[in-house]
């Protein structure tokens, strides 16, 4: 069982992204840097960032919650750097190297979150109109001043 975030894999995995994304958007043109330059960087820079913080909660429910988020960076990053491409702000050889970081990592994320979601247990819910608030809470509640 891992102690900290780094020693996720998935985690590992981002902040390699992340490096690599820094490195290639430092060759955008300057009239980027508020665009596509810092939307890339964001993007990637969630990835691991949700994943730690996820990590951090102590929570396997909350750990899946992050890692979707996480994904969700991560899909946000494959069209931004497939807009870079078509704007012909990355080499090939750059946009094959993000490629395939991309594609082991959304691989990597989606095993870790299906592992996690197993684990999860899920509260059986009644119907809103049927819940039952304990007697303690109603009595509390009766006796409420703001």
């Amino acid at each position: 069982m891992s102690y900290s975030h780094r020693d996720l894999e998935v985690w590992q995995l981002g902040m390699d992204l992340v490096e690599s994304v820094y490195q290639i958007t430092a060759e955008f043109p300057t009239d980027e840097r508020y665009g596509l330059t810092s939307q890339m960087r964001r993007a990637s820079v969630s990835i691991p960032s949700n994943i730690s913080e996820g990590w951090g909660r102590h929570s396997n429910a909350n750990l899946a919650n992050f890692l979707r988020i996480a994904r969700g960076s991560h899909s946000e990053m494959d069209t931004l750097i497939e807009l870079a491409r078509r704007l012909n702000l990355v080499s090939k050889n750059d946009f094959d190297r993000l490629s395939e970081q991309m594609a082991i990592l959304g691989r990597k994320m989606y095993s870790f979150l299906q592992h996690i979601e197993k684990t999860v247990v899920r509260e059986e819910r009644k119907p809103y109109d049927q819940e039952q608030l304990s007697p303690e809470l109603v009595a509390a509640l009766a006796t409420f001043e703001p």
